[in-house]
Order: structure tokens, then C-alpha cells, then sequence
């Protein structure tokens, strides 16, 4: 990209051309608040308030109507910061993908002191890809500064809510299931006795059935036939 050097520093491409705007706003700042101490007719609702040290919950409500607070260093190509709408998109894709890495269950607690390398570049490449305002400085200052402004913020919420690296609860649930499913497959079956067995089979091979007045009347004629047939043989 080709930029004289004013646009350069109008883009704030370095992080140390970023510090030294807001130390030359602080000293403007200052200098403005010690002329007006001086003014006793001052009216306060006159007051110059610097918008960047407002509290959090005034910059959300800035945020909602367009107003950038926390995020100036963020500019377009031709070095206007974005709007409040495009900052809080911003910290939405930020937030996203620090949700992805929860639900991995590989998101770090402190963002500068236990992120990865290789976290931190899938971090800012996403970023950069996703924004484009991101990517007009030099070695992804700005997605960083997003994260350090913001993530422990996000990650107080998720803890708070018990969502953070909750993939890692829930394997370690399974992993105590499987011990607990595996010695109960360990122990032995219970197995029936072979007296039961017995007489289960028993049980199985005979069916009763109901008999006759008939079927009783043809038994008593084939036992007296049986018993003649010896007195027969004797006269023969």
C-alpha cells in the first residue's frame, strides 16, 4: 500500500504512533482543564469531557448511538475512525472467536500471558480477514488491543455463566463414565443355576393338554385288554 507519511501516522500503523496521539490528547486535555479552573463564571455543562474516560457503561450506551469511545485507533484507509456501529460489530467478531476457542475448550484465562502462538496468529488473521479496518497497521497491533481492552471482560461473563471451556467439562464427564461403564463390564455375570436350568427345560418340553371323558374311556379299555391277554395265554 502506498501512503505519503502523514497518511501513515493518520492511520496510527505503528502502536507507538497510537501512544503518542493519546499523549499529545492528554496534554491538550490537560491544558484545557487548567484554563478553565481559571474561569470562575465556567458553566459546567460547557465542560470539554474527553469521551475516552468515560465509564464502561456509558461507552456501551455511546456505542448504541453510533459514538466511538474506546476504539479511535481503528480508521479506514483514508484515516477516519470507524463509527460506534462498526466498532461494536468489531468486538462481536472478537468475542465470537474467543467463543469458538471455549467451546474447544482451549481458551486461555489471561489473553497475553497464556495465549499460544499459534492462537494469536489464528487470532489476528481471522480478525484481519473478517475486518478490514484491522488491517491498516503493522503486526496485528490493533486485533491485539481489542483483546487485551476486552477479553477478560468476555471471560469473567462465559466463567460467570459456567459456558467457559465447557467442552473440557463435558469430557471429563465422559472419560467418568467410560471408568465407571468399564468395572461394571468387569465384573461377573450372574449366571442361573443348573437346578433352574433343570427345570426350566422341564417346564419347556411338557404342555399340558387337556384330555377327554373319551380319550379317559379308551385308556381303561386298552389297560383291560392288557390284562387279559395273560389269562389267554395260560389256556392256550
Amino acid at each position: 500500500m502506498d501512503f505519503t507519511a502523514e497518511q501513515w501516522k493518520q492511520l496510527f500503523w505503528t502502536k507507538a504512533q497510537w501512544t503518542a496521539h493519546i499523549n499529545d490528547q492528554k496534554g491538550v486535555s490537560v491544558l484545557k482543564s487548567l484554563t478553565n479552573d481559571l474561569d470562575d463564571d465556567m458553566d459546567m455543562e460547557g465542560k470539554d469531557i474527553d469521551t475516552e474516560q468515560k465509564p464502561g457503561k456509558q461507552e456501551r450506551a455511546c456505542a448504541a448511538e453510533g459514538i466511538n469511545m474506546k476504539m479511535k485507533y481503528v480508521v479506514n484507509h483514508d484515516g477516519v475512525p470507524v463509527d460506534g456501529f462498526c466498532a461494536t460489530v468489531i468486538r462481536g467478531v472478537a468475542c465470537g472467536f474467543w467463543t469458538e476457542l471455549s467451546d474447544q475448550g482451549v481458551a486461555p484465562f489471561k489473553w497475553k500471558a497464556e495465549s499460544s502462538l499459534l492462537i494469536t496468529q489464528n487470532y489476528r488473521s481471522q480478525m484481519e480477514n473478517l475486518c478490514e479496518e484491522l488491517r491498516f497497521c503493522e503486526n496485528g497491533w490493533k486485533a491485539d488491543q481489542i483483546a487485551i481492552d476486552n477479553y477478560s471482560l468476555w471471560c469473567n461473563a462465559w466463567c460467570k455463566k459456567g459456558l467457559f471451556n465447557v467442552c473440557v467439562k463435558l469430557k471429563d464427564s465422559k472419560i467418568k463414565q467410560d471408568d465407571e461403564d468399564d468395572h461394571c463390564s468387569s465384573d461377573e455375570p450372574i449366571h442361573t443355576s443348573k437346578k433352574h436350568q433343570g427345570k426350566g427345560k422341564a417346564r419347556s418340553g411338557h404342555k399340558k393338554v387337556k384330555r377327554s371323558h373319551h380319550d379317559h374311556l379308551s385308556d381303561v379299555e386298552d389297560a383291560d385288554s392288557i390284562m387279559e391277554e395273560p389269562a389267554t395265554m395260560l389256556s392256550t
